[in-house]
Parts: structure tokens; C-alpha cells; sequence
């Protein structure tokens, strides 16, 4: 008995770590653009990808052309417009609850951002610099208030000798593993809860679709 506690003690601790381990994606911009998935302490480059040596692999023979065989019908959607509707309100529903989670499970970290306006036209560079600056102070404080961002830092300047607007930053957006199995629980709870109904239905009419075509053939005999 003492040995099946420690089993599923050991089983537990295991299903706790991993739903507790940190997903994301870091994006780093200097001189070259860097994208890392990270998965724990594991960091796989995204982009730029690591360039694999291919073997050639020897020349295939075309397949021959796959023809429909005689008697097989194509398949036909057998969808009606009230399907449509509610299958358009399972997706809305399904995005509303994902952003709903989103909001409350992702974490952004490091957000270091610094943004230096230039350009050869100095009444350009200005408005520009509005523009950023704008949109910046505008967007933040309310991605702030649906989103964790720890210690966010932008900085923005303008500089009327650089050539063209500077860019660098780092930014880091995380989930845990129980996050995301949460946010896909929000998404496919109403695609299920349309799915299935949908199914009967179909399955309904397709019955007596064939019933009445049975019936149809009977009279005609």
C-alpha cells in the first residue's frame, strides 16, 4: 500500500510540474531580429532557423493519376444556413472566452522597448515622433490593466541627424502549461457543445433523405 502511495505521490508532484512549466516565445531586435521558444529551461531558435545539411534522397516516380472509382459519390457538406449561424456563434464564443483567459494567464517579460525617431525630414521626424509617442502612451496603460507586464520600459527620443527611425528591444511573452490547457478548455467547450447537436442533426436528415428516396424507388417499381 505504501508503495502505491508513492507511485501516485510521484505521479501528482510530476502532473503539478509539469502544468506549473513556463511556455513563451523571446523576441530580441538589435542589429538582427532573434525568436526563441522557450519551454522551461529549454530554449529552441526559432528564427533564425539552424540550418540542417539535407541528404539527397533519391528521385520518386510520379504517382499515377488517382481516379474516382465508378458508383462512389463525392462527398457533399449536407449544411443548412441555421448550421452556419451556430457554428459563427460557437467560434465567436470560443474567441471570447480564449481572450478572456489570455488576459489573465499571459505574462510579458522582459518589455524593454526603445524607439529613437529620425529621418532626413525634420518636420516628418516630429510628427512622427507625435505619432509614436501617441500610440504608445495610449496603448500601454491599457494593455497593462488586461495583461501582467513586469517592469515595462520604453523609452522614446528623436534624433533629427540619424538617417531613418531606430528600433531595438527585448520582449518576452510567457504561459504555464495548466494556462494553456485552460485557454483550450475555453475554446473547444462551445465548438463541442455546436459540434455534437450539428452531428445529430446531419445525421437526421441524412436518414431521411435515404428513407424517402427508398420510398420514391418503391412507388416507381
Amino acid at each position: 500500500m505504501t508503495v502505491l502511495w508513492c507511485i501516485l505521490s510521484a505521479i501528482a508532484l510530476l502532473i503539478i510540474i509539469v502544468l506549473l512549466l513556463r511556455v513563451g516565445v523571446l523576441v530580441t531586435l538589435t542589429d538582427t531580429l532573434t525568436v526563441l521558444l522557450q519551454i522551461g529551461p529549454v530554449a529552441v531558435p526559432l528564427y533564425p532557423a539552424v540550418e540542417k545539411k539535407e541528404k539527397p534522397t533519391p528521385k520518386k516516380a510520379k504517382p499515377a493519376a488517382e481516379t474516382t472509382p465508378k458508383g462512389k459519390k463525392k462527398l457533399s457538406l449536407d449544411i443548412t444556413r441555421q448550421d452556419v449561424q451556430e457554428a459563427l456563434k460557437a467560434v465567436w464564443q470560443a474567441l471570447e472566452g480564449v481572450f478572456r483567459r489570455i488576459g489573465r494567464r499571459v505574462r510579458i517579460t522582459p518589455c524593454e522597448v526603445s524607439v529613437v525617431v529620425g529621418g532626413p525630414w525634420p518636420d516628418k521626424v516630429a510628427e512622427q515622433y507625435g505619432l509614436v509617442s501617441a500610440a504608445v502612451w495610449t496603448v500601454m496603460p491599457r494593455l497593462e490593466q488586461l495583461i501582467h507586464i513586469r517592469d515595462p520600459y520604453i523609452h522614446l527620443d528623436v534624433d533629427f541627424n540619424a538617417p531613418s527611425t531606430n528600433v531595438e528591444g527585448k520582449l518576452g511573452l510567457y504561459l504555464r502549461v495548466g494556462d494553456l490547457l485552460a485557454i483550450a478548455f475555453a475554446a473547444a467547450k462551445p465548438l463541442l457543445k455546436f459540434y455534437f447537436p450539428f452531428r445529430r442533426r446531419q445525421k437526421a436528415r441524412q436518414a431521411a433523405t435515404a428513407a424517402q428516396a427508398g420510398k420514391t424507388m418503391t412507388n416507381n417499381t
